[in-house]
């Protein structure tokens, strides 16, 4: 690699620019952290869904680039042990039925309001919803009964949800 040099043998300015900016990588971490709201365990998604302005979360969490969803819920039940327990934070994106991937876990909204998670397999006519917790049955879904559909991208266990609260102050 061939290095320019200015007449003072000091590095040319092209070069000091792309030094600054494989040093400053923080700084696009910076503007990829965005606020997450944070719902309570007693909100029902289908409510959010239909209503978005009549449900407001609890606080929010400050997401990085490496945290692409948009909310985080409280888990309700234990279906996604042993890797969730009730109460700690998932945090969710909406997607499409089109983009849907077999194997993946997510969590549906049902127009009966029920709300469901766990891994997505599906035949040609149905969404096959199995939870990790074994003590849960699978549950087979008309793609028309679902209201919204979020993949699970994460979350955090109670405690570090806790801290992570507590430095937002």
């Amino acid at each position: 690699m061939m290095i320019e040099l200015n007449d003072d043998n000091s590095v040319s300015n092209y070069f000091k620019s792309a030094r600054l900016g494989i040093n400053s990588i923080a700084t696009l971490f910076d503007r990829h952290e965005k606020e997450i709201p944070v719902y309570d365990e007693h909100v029902q998604l289908a409510d959010l869904v239909s209503n978005p302005e009549a449900v407001l979360p609890v606080y929010t969490l400050t997401g990085n680039i490496f945290k692409r969803g948009e909310l985080y819920i409280y888990m309700k039940d234990n279906s996604l042990l042993p890797a969730w327990d009730k109460h700690d934070l998932i945090l969710l994106k909406s997607v499409d039925q089109a983009v849907l991937v077999a194997g993946d876990k997510y969590y549906f909204v049902l127009e009966d309001k029920r709300e469901l998670a766990g891994v997505l397999t599906h035949d040609e006519t149905h969404f096959i919803i199995t939870p990790d917790n074994e003590e849960y049955d699978k549950e087979w879904l008309k793609p028309c009964a679902v209201l919204k559909m979020y993949k699970i991208m994460g979350g955090l266990k109670k405690e570090e949800a806790l801290r992570e609260r507590e430095k937002k102050g």
